[in-house]
């Protein structure tokens, strides 16, 4: 038998977003867990930011507000609300590597941020010769022989974009690089 307890708050953490959401719901734990919450609304400081659908919380612009969660007996919990402009293009510089050698690929967006720039677990990585450059889930290359290689990346909103990987020889090893 499950015992019920009263509500004495709740527990929830800052949520980041990006426009490109269609709803976020916002998470929370009970405090304590066997609470008996009943009916729960979410709110916004800012509906200019985001508005509340069902409960659920729909981007509009990118900013900063709150979210609040308040049960029926009035216990409440507020949090920050950061709505980050999603990016409409992605980019990558091509690069050039050794045999033996290994370089990340740079990764930007037409929306710079400091939270994710240079933050290569965001994308997939996949490569088109694997017999010329290996290419690893951090955006890694390694060149294994000389040729030309292609490589797609995607971010988890569907953007995408291509940079060539080329492989050359060490210039110590011949007169000049090999490409």
């Amino acid at each position: 038998m499950t015992v019920v307890s009263p509500l004495e708050g709740f527990e929830m953490d800052d949520i980041i977003t990006t426009t490109d959401n269609n709803l976020v719901n916002p998470e929370y734990t009970t405090i304590p867990e066997t609470a008996d919450v009943g009916e729960v609304t979410v709110s916004v400081g800012d509906e200019s930011i985001a508005r509340v659908e069902n409960n659920k919380i729909v981007p509009l612009k990118a900013g900063t507000t709150t979210v609040t969660i308040t049960a029926d007996n009035g216990v409440s919990k507020t949090v920050k609300l950061k709505v980050k402009q999603a990016p409409k293009e992605l980019y990558a510089d091509n690069l050039e590597v050794e045999i033996g050698e290994t370089k990340t690929i740079h990764v930007y967006t037409d929306v710079p941020d400091p939270d994710t720039d240079n933050d290569n677990s965001l994308y997939e990585f996949e490569n088109t010769d694997n017999s010329v450059c290996a290419v690893n889930v951090k955006g890694e290359v390694t060149g294994i022989l000389v040729g030309t290689s292609k490589v797609k990346i995607t971010n988890s909103s569907g953007l995408e974009t291509t940079t060539v990987s080329y492989t050359h020889l060490r210039a110590h090893e011949t007169d000049s690089y090999l490409v």
